[in-house]
């Protein structure tokens, strides 16, 4: 208890671990030692040694964590938990100190600088203590002592800076004897330690000569008395007359040496600033801090991260461990948002399921979801909810990302530098480019504003803007020929919930980031920085229809109307010629006639086949030919293209630009039902098959594997995108060794009511047709909308019968 008081030395207490002397004496688990242990902590968080307590916490961890007693290691679990608390208390007074300086900064004026702040380290200090009287010269330690006892960041390292130069100059020793007498002179007569601490200087410094060298004999001698044969404590002002001397000797040996280094100097820079300045520096830093807590606490609110968590893996001191640490908790963030799960509940339940369950509860939320966004597509979200909920506030956020630069480019083309140009993406699709600058690895371009996008958003509970998600991409590539884009050189990828930040402190303002590689790549082409800005607007009730707001730069620098800019190598603005086309006028009357057709009502089946992977080798030589044949109930409904020569085929895939990757293949199968939308039970059991053949000669060849869906279940899987499917054998046929490998298919419905169509006799599909491959129009529209381009169409007589 005395120890725990502080009735004894602090660091001869610490060095002696008391909890050895509390678990010896009352237990580790007795109430008394958790008394005892509060209060010897508490009272080095008073003294301030806030890193002390928190290594006393650790060694009682430490202590007790492997005991085989429950109690012990409960003990070693309850130590943790303080240590956490005592970090976090620290942070908060810190905290409070720095808000304290920042207001008593602001009520005081500015102070007044004069030549009384110039430092001189060319005279030593005799010569100094002669122009004792000059208003122009400093002669006292007030400097070096500031320096010493200061707690502010600049001191700090200005300290480390001077220990250096001590040790080099060969008066460490002096710094040392200074700050012990410093210490001591902080004590009070009497207090717990004060005579430890008088002896202990006496021992360490002034019975060395070496250390002390301008003390005397005599001097030595009467300190002794002193302390050894009087009985009463030491007085304070014993070691005053030493004290002044060895602080003389540490400024003339070591401060003047410290103050003529490029580290002194930088010192004493930093030292004016802060007497002149120091109210803004310190506003300065608080609004950083402000800043840059803002970004944080967005993004552990989006990851549901504790502030702990974060800032223990940002705060470990490995950078590589953190950036791994934040991308592997984005990524569980994406797959609980597939799944309609928050962060917590999809890893408490990988954490405590096994695999094949947590596969099932997968697949099950999966299924809940696919069916639910089918119903509220079929029938609406319907009138059975008893609670009002919260009306969702939906917008649209506007977004522009300007570039000003590129630095250190990889070359691209063998003879000269590369032509550079930077791309603008969302989520894949190209907003914008810039101009191409020709023969630079450091190409400029001022501020090059690009096309401004959309992106939907909404207000969540917190009240704050967030954008639905998504990203933006700056690609950097190498022009070949002016013509085509060729080489890549790098890309940053920017999230939707930075570049959506409205707040004009927070967003990104003229940022230089480093080029990276595309997923899965490493191209020997790719490296440098690139520095860009981006800019965003919030629109209440915006869809992506809205309006664009923004300008954006051409080509030759001038401002164009928003979404004017440059896009996919022209201007949005500019329209492709037309060319004149020969065709035929139909004539009025219809000579063969047309019939009236019912439709039953029916659900419409689309069923995009996107590849197929890892199919088997039919062909002797070289790989196999797939094709794609969709059957109802044994029919063949449509056929996909033949892939030659390829056991991973693909059929392309559909953008706003195209096909992509070949031709796409999109057959639709009618699934009859009632008026009403519902299916029987025959009509449920009705068999979709996606079946896969080698085809030799054009021709339907070796069976490669199907996949059946009963009518009912397809149904089910409304909105399914490019999911796989198990290539399985042919029912009732013989078990092949060739069907292995998957099939991706996507999945959409929609509900046709009957209605009637009419529909051309034989004779007039036949003249359709035949004019369909002479490549004439058809129909008496496309003739029309020809007219109205103002083209001369050739009349042709056509015969009777």
């Amino acid at each position: 208890f005395e120890e725990a008081r502080g009735r004894i030395p602090l660091a001869r207490a610490h060095r002696e671990n008391a909890l050895d002397v509390f678990a010896a004496a009352l237990g580790p688990t007795h109430k008394e030692t958790l008394y005892s242990v509060e209060l010897f902590t508490e009272t080095l968080k008073k003294q301030g040694y806030w890193y002390e307590a928190v290594e006393y916490y650790n060694s009682i961890k430490m202590q007790f964590q492997d005991s085989k007693i429950a109690d012990r290691r409960k003990l070693a679990i309850e130590m943790a938990l303080k240590c956490d608390e005592c970090l976090a208390e620290q942070e908060i007074s810190m905290m409070k100190v720095e808000d304290a300086m920042s207001k008593e900064l602001k009520k005081k004026d500015k102070p007044k600088m004069s030549r009384r702040h110039t430092l001189r380290h060319v005279m030593t200090f005799s010569e100094e203590k002669k122009l004792e009287d000059d208003d122009a010269l400093i002669v006292d330690q007030k400097y070096m002592h500031d320096m010493l006892v200061s707690d502010s960041y600049h001191d700090m390292m200005g300290c480390k800076d001077f220990r250096k130069t001590c040790k080099l100059v060969g008066c460490f020793n002096l710094l040392r004897f200074y700050l012990a007498v410093m210490e001591f002179k902080v004590m009070r007569s009497g207090e717990a330690g004060f005579s430890h601490c008088c002896r202990r200087i006496y021992r360490d410094f002034v019975l060395e000569p070496d250390i002390l060298d301008f003390v005397s004999n005599e001097t030595r001698t009467w300190l002794g008395e002193i302390l050894e044969s009087e009985k009463r404590a030491p007085p304070a002002d014993m070691y005053d007359e030493l004290f002044e001397q060895g602080a003389h000797e540490l400024y003339e040996k070591g401060f003047h040496n410290f103050t003529n280094t490029d580290q002194g100097k930088r010192w004493w820079k930093d030292h004016c600033m802060m007497l002149q300045h120091g109210k803004e520096v310190l506003f300065v830093q608080a609004v950083l801090r402000v800043i840059i807590a803002k970004r944080e606490i967005k993004t552990c609110a989006w990851l549901e991260l504790t502030l702990r968590e974060y800032f223990k893996e940002k705060w470990s001191g490995d950078s590589k461990r953190f950036k791994m640490f934040m991308a592997e908790r984005k990524r569980i963030r994406k797959l609980a948002d597939e799944l309609g799960a928050t962060v917590t509940e999809y890893l408490e339940k990988f954490n405590t399921l096994k695999p094949d369950k947590f596969k099932k509860w997968k697949e099950g939320k999966l299924l809940r979801m696919r069916e639910a966004a089918s119903l509220r597509s079929q029938y609406g979200k319907g009138k059975t909810e008893v609670k009002k909920k919260k009306k969702l506030i939906t917008g649209c956020f506007e977004v522009q990302f300007s570039v000003y630069r590129c630095r250190n480019l990889k070359k691209a083309d063998m003879f000269g530098k590369s032509d550079p140009l930077v791309m603008l993406k969302w989520n894949g699709e190209e907003i914008g480019r810039t101009p191409v600058v020709n023969k630079s690895l450091n190409p400029e371009w001022g501020r090059f504003k690009f096309n401004s996008s959309l992106v939907m958003g909404k207000i969540n509970d917190a009240h704050q803007k967030e954008p639905d998600g998504g990203q933006f991409t700056l690609e950097v590539y190498d022009m070949d020929m002016k013509v085509k884009v060729g080489d890549f050189l790098g890309q940053t990828v920017v999230d939707s919930l930075l570049a959506c930040d409205t707040d004009a402190e927070t967003r990104i303002n003229k940022e230089e980031r480093d080029l990276g590689n595309k997923p899965g790549q490493k191209l020997k082409t790719v490296g440098g920085t690139i520095t860009f800005s981006c800019k965003a607007k919030w629109f209440k009730g915006g869809t992506l229809s809205s309006k664009l707001s923004m300008k954006c730069t051409g080509a030759d620098g001038e401002d164009l109307e928003p979404g004017k800019g440059q896009c996919g190598g022209v201007f949005s603005d500019v329209k492709m010629p037309s060319f004149g086309l020969g065709g035929v006028k139909l004539p009025e009357v219809n000579l063969f006639g047309t019939k009236k057709k019912t439709i039953p009502s029916h659900f419409k089946l689309k069923l995009t086949v996107h590849r197929c992977k890892s199919l088997a080798k039919a062909d002797m030589f070289g790989k196999s030919d797939p094709c794609v044949v969709v059957k109802f109930n044994g029919k063949e409904i449509s056929r996909s293209p033949v892939v030659n020569k390829n056991l991973n085929p693909e059929w392309g895939k559909v953008t706003e630009r195209g096909v992509v990757g070949g031709h796409t293949f999109e057959p639709y199968v009618e699934l009859p039902c009632d008026k009403d939308g519902k299916m029987t039970t025959d009509q449920k059991d009705e068999v979709v098959g996606v079946e896969v053949y080698d085809c030799d000669l054009k021709m339907l060849g070796d069976f490669l594997g199907c996949v059946n869906f009963r009518a009912g279940r397809i149904m089910g899987m409304k909105g399914t995108e490019d999911a796989e499917f198990t290539l399985q054998q042919k029912p009732g046929a013989k078990k092949s060794k060739l069907v292995k490998g998957s099939v991706y298919l996507s999945v959409d419905t929609e509900f046709v009511k009957e209605h009637e169509v009419e529909e051309d006799q034989v004779g007039t599909a036949l003249f359709k047709k035949g004019l369909g491959m002479m490549g004439k129009p058809t129909s008496a529209e496309e003739a029309e909308e020809l007219k109205r381009q103002e083209t001369d169409f050739s009349v042709v007589a056509l015969p009777h019968g």
